[in-house]
């Protein structure tokens, strides 16, 4: 059902949102230092 995919697109978001934030802090430090 769309539930499924809905489900899924969502967490793929959530992951892809918290890689960039993580990668972007990450690569802000590293610049700085």
């Amino acid at each position: 059902g769309w539930i499924n995919w809905a489900r899924l697109i969502i967490w793929l978001v959530i992951g892809l949102v918290i890689y960039f934030t993580y990668s972007v802090k990450h690569s802000r430090v590293r610049g700085h230092s």
